[in-house]
């Protein structure tokens, strides 16, 4: 349901600021689900942010699979609220200095 939504979201040309992933999900993994944003809605980490949050042990490993898997940033749970705070911050940030880009580039 997520990646058809996306899929919308793409055609109207409204993605979303980022995208909160958990690796355990109904159905396909949170890994499947970055790979399949990455590889059907937007490559571009700028442009869709996708932070991924897990309680999965050892947490460098699903990291570094979270990263192969198109990630931007990662969290385990359970997480400090003022670290997801900033992480946030930190992907709104990257999008809307990547859309001012975008923008700048096309009045060019």
């Amino acid at each position: 349901q997520a990646l058809a939504y996306l899929q919308r979201c793409k055609t109207q040309g409204k993605l979303p600021i980022l995208v909160l992933l958990d690796i355990q999900m109904p159905g396909m993994t949170g890994f499947e689900v970055c790979q399949e944003i990455r590889q059907r809605v937007e490559a571009c980490h700028c442009r869709m942010p996708i932070i991924m949050v897990s309680a999965k042990i050892p947490s460098e490993k699903a990291a570094a699979e979270g990263y192969a898997k198109g990630i931007t940033d990662f969290l385990c749970k359970p997480f400090d609220v003022e670290v997801l705070r900033h992480k946030v911050n930190m992907s709104v940030w990257l999008r809307r200095g990547s859309d001012q880009h975008a923008a700048e580039e096309a009045a060019a």
